[in-house]
């Protein structure tokens, strides 16, 4: 997957309920970061998270040129939005994309 002004690229990412995932990022431009729902859209926020993290952060920093691995197991289906969340310039509220978990 690669961040650049003022997207993300694929959008959607597909992957299958009960998956281990590793998100691959390449800021390809300058620093991005991103911040993705651990609830699926409509889902109630006060049980189980549809996404386990490895490692909980608020905010992943994707460096320039670099490769950034967010590892997760998507254990309920549903559609989880995510954005960047460094200031990235004019169009940074708009750079958001789209994580679908398969049933």
């Amino acid at each position: 997957m690669t961040a650049k002004k003022y997207e993300f690229s694929p959008s959607p990412v597909h992957v299958k309920k009960g998956m281990k995932v590793q998100l691959k990022i390449k800021a390809l431009d300058r620093a991005h970061g991103l911040k993705i729902n651990i609830y699926p859209d409509g889902a109630d926020t006060k049980g189980a998270p549809g996404l386990t993290f490895a490692t909980a952060q608020d905010c992943w920093k994707l460096e320039k040129d670099q490769v950034t691995t967010i590892e997760f197991v998507a254990s309920q289906p549903g559609s989880y939005p995510f954005r960047c969340c460094t200031f990235c310039g004019f169009g940074h509220l708009g750079m958001k994309g789209q994580l679908i978990v398969d049933p």
